[in-house]
């Protein structure tokens, strides 16, 4: 209104009439831009789908319209153009269109926004509020419900029926035609009112789809069902039922399908384990298993009329659990008692009878298990340090296992210490001669060392390897005091063990001591004695001593000796019946160099009370031999014997033309006859060789003698006498070579 009045007032000035009303447009613009901010408002309308189809009577999706941009106004509200099919509603909060239509046909709508802050814009200057979305067609077809029937299991002889079916969204007049495809079987039809089918199968049949059609005009809807006659069976099918012995199984309930009417139901085999019951009313397999027993197929048979099923059960019913058993045995020690799990353990456990029983892996060497007892028994032959374990496996008559197992541990075998008798002067200038005895249990071909020591026994001087008996260690400083220990060394099967230490001079190369002379030998007075009388050297020092030393007849095994000997002297604690030969030595000192006296043969005295003066190695040898030797013969254990000389005189000459083996589990067999002497002559041995013969009874090695081969490799082995029938091991061993073995089989006369 001032603008108005200036202009009025200043009509007949017209140039400043001009400016007045441009400074007022610009003042107007400048005061709009300052009150009406940038516009902000909804650009468009979108629809989340823009088909939607559906059956008539079925819900669609809702289908949702957003809009673009910030609205001015609110609420914003929706509206449809036109009415909306029968069945559908749209939110007009929400824009949500949603429903089931109810008639079939294709429905186009057209949904429109309104902002009503629109109509208060003072940028417009007509109202601008509607927005028009795309259009969503709304397609509903006629159908049947339901479109998808459940399947259909029918059983031959009992009539089946789908489910019934309700066209919608067809006209009621006239109603619509229903077709079946593919054919139906024969018997079966489409029910008029319910448009279910129907019918009773005369054989089992797979799974087949028929599709129902209803048809009005150019209307149609289709419905599938999927019908099958399965063959009759029992549930479950197939169960494998491992029982423990003992303990109450979970029940097997069996249930059957596929039969007319409710079958009878049976088990074979009949005779289940004890404990265990089927009950066919119950129709279930239950109980208690008492009894073990191996995996057994059972068939259970459902029955109803001529129609059958059956179902398989593989049961069986374990042992109980043996607790784990160990042995710790010795190489070359026998186990006593006998070891291991026996027959009744595994009867305890739930076999029956007397089972037998097998080891896995194979026992060690020299074990052996009793498939009867189970009982495991003999010498081990190698160590087995590291624990190791076995599997007893039993198996009763009825086919029933049970398993245990057995933690064997061998241990090496300690030998006994050696016994050093002296350690005196050499017989060259620094030396230093021993004489000891190994290991009472030292194996064949046992390697021994001497640690040489200084005299307080703190400082290792040198160490001699191998060592043997009454072998000089050289090298030493001459007349200085040395401690020298023997050691028997380890092996397979056998620990090391050492001998006290004992202390000698080494020699000085002083003078050579005559040698003693042995004035008289027989044997002693006591059962494995042997009495020996000498004289001393005729150039002995002051104080010199003399040692009486005993080794086998062959000279080749040193058995006992006695230091410091005067004479007359005895030795006991031989084996009655044996000759032996004997040296008596004149003990070395720093400055004289021992000597022997000439050695004798003579037999430990056999029995009580009965001495033999020998006065020469001739007359030792006759005497012996005449008279102990005669008399009676020497008992070696496990009915063998040395014969006497007149069973030997008499003895059975046997050639075995087989060379010996180098084990035993390869050793050929000779067949000697039972109460009669026997020689065994042996060829293909070692010309010139001196061999050892033992033989094995009861787990022990025992010492037949010695025979020295011929220059063609022919030795005959000492005559023994054995009166009790078996097979036995005799091992022969030469010095420095490694043993061999031969099996003899001892037989009662005119035994084949």
């Amino acid at each position: 209104m001032q603008y108005r009045s200036a202009l009025v007032a200043n009509r007949f000035r017209p140039g400043l009439a001009t400016a007045i009303v441009s400074l007022c447009a610009a003042l107007t613009g400048l005061s709009l831009a300052a009150a009406v901010p940038a516009r902000a408002e909804i650009t468009a309308l979108t629809a989340s789908a823009t088909a939607v189809t559906t059956t008539v009577g079925t819900a669609i999706a809702p289908v949702t319209f957003s809009t673009t941009g910030t609205p001015i106004g609110t609420p914003v509200s929706f509206a449809s153009v036109g009415a909306l099919p029968l069945g559908l509603t749209l939110d007009p909060v929400t824009g949500a269109l949603s429903g089931a239509p109810a008639e079939p046909g294709a429905y186009p709508i057209t949904v429109t926004a309104t902002d009503p802050g629109l109509d208060n814009d003072p940028a417009t200057t007509a109202d601008n509020t509607v927005l028009t979305s795309g259009v969503v067609t709304i397609t509903a077809n006629a159908g049947l419900a339901p479109a998808v029937q459940p399947s259909v299991e029918g059983i031959v002889g009992v009539e089946l029926r789908t489910a019934t079916l309700t066209p919608v969204g067809f006209p009621a007049d006239p109603a619509p035609d229903f077709t079946v495809t593919p054919v139906l079987p024969a018997g079966w039809t489409l029910d008029l009112v319910t448009h279910a089918i129907i019918g009773t199968p005369t054989a089992t049949a797979a799974a087949q789809v028929y599709q129902i059609t209803a048809t009005s005009g150019s209307i149609t809807a289709a419905s599938t069902v999927s019908i099958s006659v399965p063959p009759a069976a029992v549930t479950p099918a197939a169960t494998t039922l491992v029982a423990p012995l003992n303990t109450a199984i979970t029940p097997i309930v069996f249930t059957s399908t596929g039969f007319a009417t409710a079958p009878t139901l049976s088990i074979s085999p009949v005779l289940l384990p004890t404990g265990l019951t089927f009950d066919p009313v119950a129709r279930t397999l239950s109980g208690t298993p008492t009894q073990a027993s191996p995996v057994t197929a059972y068939t259970v048979t459902a029955t109803s009329g001529g129609v059958t099923a059956t179902a398989t059960v593989n049961l069986s019913v374990t042992a109980s659990a043996l607790a784990p058993r160990s042995i710790i045995a010795s190489v070359g020690t026998t186990i006593t008692p006998t070891l291991g799990y026996l027959a009744s353990d595994f009867t305890t456990a739930g076999l029956v009878g007397t089972p037998t029983l097998t080891v896995s892996p194979a026992l060690p060497a020299g074990l052996t298990m009793s498939a009867t007892t189970g009982a495991i028994t003999g010498t081990p032959a190698v160590a087995v340090t590291t624990p190791t374990e076995f599997t007893i496996t039993a198996t009763d008559a009825n086919g029933a296992t049970a398993k245990a197992l057995v933690t064997i541990t061998v241990t090496q075998t300690q030998l006994a210490a050696p016994v050093i008798y002296y350690a005196q002067a050499g017989t060259t200038s620094g030396s230093l001669r021993v004489l000891f005895l190994g290991p009472i249990n030292a194996p064949a071909g046992q390697v021994y060392a001497a640690e040489v020591f200084d005299a307080t026994g703190a400082t290792l001087v040198k160490t001699v390897k191998p060592m043997t008996s009454l072998t000089d260690i050289t090298g030493l400083t001459p007349g200085t005091t040395y401690s020298v220990i023997i050691v028997a060394e380890a092996s397979n099967g056998y620990l090391a063990a050492r001998s006290a230490p004992k202390t000698g001079v080494a020699s000085l190369g002083g003078t050579k001591l005559i040698p003693p002379t042995i004035t008289a030998i027989s044997g002693g007075p006591t059962a494995g004695s042997i009495s020996v009388s000498f004289s001393p050297t005729p150039n002995a020092p002051a104080g010199l001593t003399y040692t009486v030393q005993v080794y086998d007849e062959d000279q080749l095994t040193l058995i006992t000796a006695l230091p410091k000997a005067l004479s007359p002297t005895m030795i006991t604690g031989l084996t009655p019946g044996v000759t032996y030969f004997v040296y008596v030595a004149a003990d070395a000192t720093a400055t004289t160099i021992e000597s022997l006296s000439r050695g004798r043969t003579v037999m430990a005295t056999v029995q009580r009370g009965v001495a033999t003066n020998a006065v020469s190695a001739a007359t030792v040898s006759s005497a012996n031999s005449s008279k102990a030797a005669s008399t009676a013969s020497s008992t070696l254990g496990a009915g063998w014997q040395r014969p006497t000389a007149a069973q030997v005189a008499k003895a059975k000459r046997v050639t075995v033309a087989m060379r010996p083996a180098a084990t035993p589990g390869r050793a050929p067999v000779v067949k000697v006859p039972a109460k009669r002497a026997v020689i065994l002559r042996l060829k293909g041995l070692t010309a010139q060789a001196l061999y050892i013969t033992d033989v094995k009874l009861a787990g022990t090695w025992v010492s037949l003698g010695s025979s020295r081969a011929n220059w063609g490799g022919v030795a005959r082995l000492p005559a023994f006498t054995a009166t009790s029938p078996g097979t036995y091991l005799l091992r022969l061993t030469a010095i420095g070579q490694s043993a061999t073995f031969l099996k003899v089989r001892v037989v009662k006369k005119g035994t084949a």
